[in-house]
């Protein structure tokens, strides 16, 4: 009943969102899975969630994060509006020990700082240096490297991924950045408006702020 009643919210609210922000966006909702207790910016009780899957050696990624955040952020994070979380699409070596190890994070980190360690330390290397070891990751990210271990031999956080990027080939997502700006079931789905790259940054900007009023009654962010 909870999935049915979210479907129409989404359905509705969405619809009017792409209208109102110009109708840039196709209406089309996508659902992608994300970790139950993933670390978020933002409070998580936030009623809209924006979703970034991004990869390990994505650039418009880097860029988003230095230039684009820090507006989402002042707009509508800090306002307890919008919550953002990040997901690793995965396309080989470090970037599918980071996928996995995003399963582990306390819901107290900000992923963000955490994936701009991971990736100032090891982009660039090579092939032979580039698969993480279990106490790097969890240095890096700022974790115990024992339930970092452990948590990533739980049979239960290697099919939480192969659910999420099942989520991901469902959602066509094959380019990073991938954005989602939607609404969370409470448990492990974000369902919303896909936005593939970052070549018009104010069409993200304006999605976000059309779910937001929708999500909040209609009062403008600050």
């Amino acid at each position: 009943m909870r999935r049915i009643a979210l479907a129409l919210l989404v359905c509705v609210t969405l619809a009017a969102c792409v209208h109102d922000s110009g109708g840039l966006m196709s209406a089309e909702a996508v659902a992608v899975q994300v970790p139950s207790q993933a670390p978020v910016l933002g409070q998580s009780s936030a009623p809209v969630t924006l979703v970034e899957i991004g990869s390990f050696g994505c650039a418009v990624c880097d860029e988003f994060r230095e230039t684009v955040l820090p507006q989402i952020e002042a707009r509508f994070v800090r306002s307890g509006r919008l919550k953002v979380q990040y997901l690793e699409l995965g396309d080989g070596g470090p970037s599918d020990s980071l996928a996995l190890a995003l399963e582990c994070l306390p819901d107290s980190l900000d992923p963000f700082t955490a994936i701009a360690r991971v990736k100032k330390v090891m982009f660039g290397r090579q092939d032979g240096e580039t698969r993480a070891s279990t106490d790097l990751l969890a240095k890096l990210l700022g974790v115990s490297s024992v339930d970092l271990r452990q948590c990533l031999e739980r049979p239960s956080t290697r099919e939480l991924r192969k659910a999420q990027v099942a989520s991901f080939q469902r959602a066509h997502v094959r380019a990073t950045p991938t954005f989602v700006v939607g609404f969370s079931d409470g448990r492990r789905t974000v369902v919303g408006i896909p936005i593939v790259g970052l070549a018009n940054p104010d069409s993200l900007l304006r999605l976000i702020e059309a779910v937001t009023l929708h999500a909040t009654g209609g009062k403008p962010s600050q």
